[in-house]
């Protein structure tokens, strides 16, 4: 399927193929020869060019044999993540040095005991279809909508680094990065946690559900 990919690059302009290379911290010709030996592209690279070219290439198009393991949200019909066409500012910290995270591995998801299931799965997608209006660089959103994606009811997660890093295709300096980041402009909240990775309570404004 990733000579959809080249095609769809040869009928547009050459400023918006360089637009999507730099978007995806790469350069068009890397992603030519990807498209050409059949190389695989990150999933946050998948999701830039679905975004910048307005699902005419999407997700499941570059990754067929595993986007469902990428993004389960996607085998769900009633939500529909594919043609989201939110600004997306570069993120020039996609790719980073390596940085060792120490915590222990935790399940991915995070449940309290409280409240259904299916009351989880109802507040996280309100949570994730939050996250994707929001105006943030590609990396950021990414790992933003995997701890909504993991969350509790309450928003909140308790991901190790190693986890978020291995499942958002990032580099552990980077998902420090992004979540700090978070942090700092009021999107997360950390909860630190004595021997164990912290907690991230999401924060945006619906989230007083109870």
């Amino acid at each position: 399927m990733m000579k959809k990919l080249l095609s769809y690059l040869r009928t547009i302009p050459r400023s918006l193929r360089e637009e999507i290379a730099q978007s995806c911290d790469t350069s068009v010709a890397y992603i030519r020869k990807a498209c050409n030996v059949g190389q695989l592209l990150s999933p946050a690279r998948c999701v830039v060019i679905e975004q910048m070219s307005h699902g005419v290439v999407t997700r499941k198009d570059l990754r067929p044999d595993d986007w469902k393991l990428i993004w389960p949200e996607l085998v769900c019909p009633s939500q529909e993540f594919a043609n989201h066409t939110d600004q997306h500012p570069n993120d020039r910290r996609l790719i980073e040095p390596e940085f060792q995270d120490n915590s222990p591995e935790e399940p991915p998801k995070n449940t309290n005991g409280s409240g259904s299931d299916t009351d989880e799965q109802h507040i996280n997608s309100l949570i994730m279809n939050k996250v994707w209006e929001e105006n943030l660089p590609i990396a950021r959103k990414i790992v933003l909508l995997y701890l909504a994606d993991n969350a509790d009811k309450h928003g909140e997660s308790s991901l190790t680094v190693r986890s978020i890093s291995s499942k958002c295709s990032l580099q552990d300096r980077a998902v420090y990065d992004c979540l700090n980041d978070l942090v700092k402009n009021g999107y997360l909240i950390r909860i630190p946690r004595s021997g164990k990775s912290s907690v991230y309570r999401i924060t945006f404004p619906f989230l007083s559900v109870s």
